[in-house]
């Protein structure tokens, strides 16, 4: 295994579309172990990859040529600080709805100029990094994204339920149909309960007739019941724009060290909370769940077998039952370097910009700057 550090420019003008296409090429080359982190400490907040030596070379790569001005540092010890002597909580994020509904991102969210509002901090990754302020001396907390590249067609099965590209809400959709069929007999139900319930009356037929009258409406009631609980069918542009993406299968693991549990505990309460941020009304969000495997080392992300190579099987699970697949843009949306212009206190930044060496050997009049 091999880790880096990368070290964000002072003055990044990059947002995060330039990490997603970070991602997008990964989708490409089919990566082996690798895990996108960040790592809080006492002193500041730094941006981790780690996994197969191969693999993180070839991020490193993409990263300086997406970043220029960003440095990358080998981090041969990243593992001492989860040594047995401390306390470590932790937590693993799933989904709580179906996985072709996004998470917030610059492009799901209000705004549609992303750039603009990442120069104005509305980044939700700053939540997670504001979560790791105040820690104390051997106190540590890590975020953890082990990705697996999901196949070209992923979405494949999702855009045959909602039959094509799902551009209207005027098209069917399995929940659309289910709704309105529960509305439907249920109105036939109660209608129908009523009428045998009159003739019941006036026949003065036996108990079998007030039977089905009962049942007729005890059915009635409780499938509109349902319908009116069911939630309203999701917005079609944002089903759009994740399952046009190539995507991830991703283990989000929180982390927390400290001297005692209690502190370990308080800190993960902190970063699950900022987790929050992700979360989009109209589309989906972060369940918490405990970790399966709570050594931050461990890059192997379980593909739940013939659940994931069968991706019917895999998308018929309960979201909080299976990992997470995110697509490109929403990955890039939980790891990317800040923009400058959000001006994050205790982040690893660069000193300078670098100057380039000026072609055809030594100056004679002056340096040459741009």
């Amino acid at each position: 295994m091999k880790a880096i550090k990368i070290i964000a420019p002072r003055n990044n003008t990059r947002d995060v579309l330039a990490c997603e296409t970070l991602f997008v090429t990964l989708s490409g080359v089919r990566p082996g172990p690798l895990a996108f982190e960040i790592l809080g400490t006492p002193h500041e907040c730094a941006f981790l990859v780690r996994g197969d030596a191969s693999t993180v070379d070839t991020v490193a790569t993409q990263l300086a040529s997406i970043y220029p001005q960003c440095d990358i540092e080998p981090l041969p010890d990243s593992d001492q600080i989860f040594s047995p002597s401390k306390s470590i909580a932790s937590a693993e994020l799933r989904l709580r709805d179906a996985l072709y509904l996004p998470i917030r991102t610059p492009a799901a969210g209000a705004s549609r100029s992303i750039s603009e509002a990442f120069q104005h901090a509305a980044d939700p990754m700053l939540g997670l990094i504001a979560a790791m302020k105040g820690l104390k001396e051997g106190e540590h907390c890590l975020v953890q994204y082990v990705v697996t590249a999901m196949p070209d067609n992923w979405s494949r099965f999702v855009r045959t339920a909602f039959a094509g590209q799902p551009v209207s809400r005027d098209k069917p959709s399995p929940q659309n149909t289910l709704m309105d069929g529960l509305a439907g007999l249920g109105a036939v139900a109660v209608m129908g309960s009523l009428l045998f319930g009159v003739m019941a009356a006036k026949l003065a037929l036996g108990i079998w007739l007030w039977l089905l009258t009962i049942s007729l409406l005890v059915f009635g009631v409780a499938a509109i019941a349902i319908r009116m609980t069911m939630t309203a069918s999701p917005d079609p542009v944002l089903i759009t724009q994740k399952i046009s993406q190539p995507a991830f299968r991703v283990r989000v693991r929180l982390f927390a060290v400290a001297g005692t549990l209690n502190v370990a505990q308080a800190h993960l309460d902190r970063l699950c909370a900022a987790s929050a941020a992700f979360n989009l009304p109209g589309g989906n969000g972060f369940r918490i769940g405990p970790v399966p495997i709570g050594d931050p080392s461990d890059l192997y992300a379980p593909t739940q077998h013939g659940h994931f190579r069968l991706l019917p099987l895999g998308m018929s699970l309960w979201p909080t039952h299976q990992l997470p697949i995110l697509s490109a843009g929403e990955l890039a949306a939980l790891w990317h370097l800040p923009h400058g212009e959000a001006a994050m206190q205790g982040i690893a930044y660069t000193s300078s910009k670098r100057l380039l060496p000026q072609p055809g050997g030594n100056p004679v009049d002056g340096i040459f700057i741009g």
